[in-house]
């Protein structure tokens, strides 16, 4: 079981994707826009593992994620980002940021349960 921090502003997918994961047992803290996603990290300790869609409001999600490392918490947590971009321009600045995976939308959970398997400790 993780603690993970989702964050997606469409309803759709971050509903799809929380009842998903809680299904599969973990812990769900979600928000919609970058900033909803900083305030919830600076307010949750022992977060295990940030999915954040690519595209948010307020702030973008490479964005946020760039914001979280400088958070000690958020160091070196693991990051996933979902997405319907394919550019090698953000994967390379994901890979700067350490992003550990990217997830195409539309979400096929068995990709999903793929790329977690590989990055959750079970």
């Amino acid at each position: 079981m993780a603690k993970i921090l989702l964050i997606d502003d469409s309803d759709t997918y971050r509903i799809k994707f929380k009842t998903y994961l809680e299904d599969k047992g973990h812990i769900v803290i979600d928000g919609i826009d970058g900033e909803e996603g900083l305030d919830l990290a600076e307010k949750h300790d022992g977060v295990d593992l940030v999915i954040s869609d690519l595209r948010l409001p307020m702030i973008d999600g490479l964005t946020m994620v760039e914001k979280l490392r400088k958070l000690e918490k958020y160091k070196t947590i693991p990051v996933v980002m979902i997405t319907t971009e394919a550019g090698a321009e953000y994967k390379k600045r994901g890979k700067e940021l350490s992003v550990r995976a990217w997830i195409q939308k539309p979400l096929n959970f068995e990709v999903v349960e793929s790329v977690l398997g590989k990055i959750i400790v079970k």
